[in-house]
C-alpha cells in the first residue's frame, strides 16, 4: 500500500488530482510549471501525432512524482515535482531503438576515463540543474 509522505505538517501529493485538492496546490502547480520548461528548453520530448506513429507504437505515458524537500533544520526548503516516463510500458524495436541512463555506471565511467587516457581525448562533465 502506498501512503502519502507529511513533511512539517504538509501532505505529500501522490496524483495530481491530489495535488490539485491540496492548499499548496499554487505551489506544486509552479513547481510542475518549472519542471515542465526544464524538459522542454533541454529538448527531452517532442510531441507527436498518434496518425504519425507507426500503426503498433505505444505512446509514453508520464506520471508526476511529488516531494517535498527540507533543509537540515527539518523546515522546508521547495516544493519538487518530476515528470517521469513510464518507459517500462514500451517494446524495444517497435516502440523505441535506443535506450539512455540518467545515471552513469561505474564500469562505463572507468571505461571511458580509460580510452580517453590512452587515446589523449579530453573529458567534460555536467551537472543538470533540476535533476536535485
Amino acid at each position: 500500500t502506498i501512503i502519502n509522505e507529511i513533511v512539517c505538517g504538509k501532505t505529500t501529493p501522490l496524483t495530481l488530482k491530489e495535488a490539485q485538492e491540496l492548499p499548496e496546490w499554487e505551489t506544486w502547480k509552479a513547481s510542475m510549471e518549472k519542471e515542465f520548461k526544464a524538459l522542454h528548453d533541454m529538448g527531452v520530448f517532442e510531441l507527436v501525432k498518434r496518425k504519425d506513429l507507426p500503426r503498433k507504437a505505444k505512446v509514453v505515458k508520464t506520471k508526476w512524482i511529488y516531494k517535498i524537500k527540507q533543509n537540515e533544520d527539518g523546515s522546508i526548503s521547495k516544493f519538487k515535482s518530476r515528470l517521469v516516463a513510464q518507459g517500462f510500458l514500451l517494446r524495444w524495436g517497435i516502440d523505441y531503438y535506443d535506450t539512455y541512463s540518467s545515471v552513469v555506471g561505474y564500469n562505463t565511467l572507468r571505461t571511458m576515463l580509460n580510452i580517453a587516457a590512452i587515446t589523449g581525448e579530453q573529458i567534460s562533465q555536467a551537472d543538470i540543474g533540476n535533476a536535485c
